[in-house]
């Protein structure tokens, strides 16, 4: 069986300069049990840190490095068909304003942290995921909505698994709301 892995390779805020303190909320079918969605924060425990200096623009593919090189999001060997991936995209917005994201998904929707997360590999599998059952997007992302961070949209990352081959299948696209667009690649190997 085939290693499926989603990378983030780039985020361009389409927006006035300025220090940006982002995160990025990823929703993912559960490979293993299609009844679910896995929830989890990246970077987990902090903020991708954007300064003036950056130009808006924040590359998580190293120097001379190629499409599928950046920032490990998912990795799965157990999905077949379609798998759904969204990821809503925040602005933390100071002290005053600090919410421990993924306690308060699993508090709001009954959901279940995961020591580690069946069907996943790679990096993304020792990341703290929560677990819901039984919700659906309108659903989760209604208490996304109410964290007091800036919400920069949502962006559907979505992939037909069927049609990925060992080169990388990089996507680039604008957030629901136009503030952002990230860049980000499917690769099977």
């Amino acid at each position: 069986m085939s290693n499926i892995n989603l990378t983030l390779d780039k985020i361009q805020i389409l927006d006035k300069k300025q220090s940006w303190n982002l995160y990025m909320i990823l929703i993912v079918d559960d490979p293993t049990d299609g009844s679910q969605k896995l929830i989890r924060t990246v970077p987990e425990g902090d903020y991708i840190d954007f300064s003036k200096k950056t130009d808006n623009v924040y590359s998580f593919v190293p120097q001379g490095g190629n499409a599928g090189d950046g920032l490990d999001l998912f990795g799965t060997t157990s999905a077949s068909g379609n798998l759904d991936v969204q990821v809503f995209l925040k602005q933390h917005g100071g002290l005053h304003k600090t919410v421990n994201v993924l306690e308060k998904i699993k508090t709001d929707l009954n959901g279940e942290n995961l020591t580690s997360a069946p069907g996943i590999i790679g990096k993304a599998a020792s990341a703290s995921w929560v677990a819901v059952a039984g919700k659906s997007l309108d659903v989760i992302s209604k208490v996304l909505n109410d964290i007091p961070d800036r919400s920069l949209g949502m962006l559907n990352m979505s992939t037909d698994l069927s049609k990925l081959s060992s080169t990388p299948s990089q996507f680039s696209n604008k957030t629901s709301k136009g503030d952002a667009e990230l860049t980000w690649s499917w690769v099977e190997d």
